[in-house]
């Protein structure tokens, strides 16, 4: 059931969803594939939705979820950037079977995620967690009772 916590952690998390695809755009050498900001915001939407807005219920519990939200904000946004990539490859044919191609997603993953251990990202997604679990925690307090 909608309800203002979860839309409020939604909208929070699909901005930090935004700016960690921005980020990653500019701190990764070879950029990003194009679908990767509507990807990433979508991961942002799902995981303040499901994640934080459902569970945040005062200003403590929201912080804690919201941390819990851009790990998995980050977590989809990565899985979505290595599977664009393994599928921007295969257009290429560089993958001699299929299951060349889904077990390289998982190495890719592993490589983007050296690639997102600079301070910028890993800044991001934290604020990002902190302010917008304690934003979701702040209004689920005031619009609960």
């Amino acid at each position: 059931m909608p309800t203002a916590s979860k839309l409020t952690a939604a909208l929070c998390f699909a901005v930090v969803g935004y700016l960690f695809a921005r980020e990653a755009q500019l701190s990764l050498e070879n950029g990003v594939p194009d679908g990767y900001f509507a990807a990433s915001v979508l991961a942002g939407l799902w995981s303040g939705w499901v994640l934080c807005g459902k569970h945040a219920f005062s200003m403590s519990s929201g912080i804690g979820t919201g941390l819990t939200a851009t790990i998995g904000t980050g977590l989809i946004s990565l899985l979505f950037l290595s599977f664009l990539t393994m599928l921007n490859k295969a257009m290429r044919q560089w993958y001699g079977t299929p299951i060349d191609a889904v077990l390289d997603v998982f190495q890719l993953m592993l490589g983007f995620g050296y690639g997102f251990a600079p301070y910028n990202l890993l800044g991001i997604l934290i604020c990002g967690g902190i302010v917008g679990g304690g934003i979701t925690g702040f209004i689920a307090g005031r619009l609960s009772n």
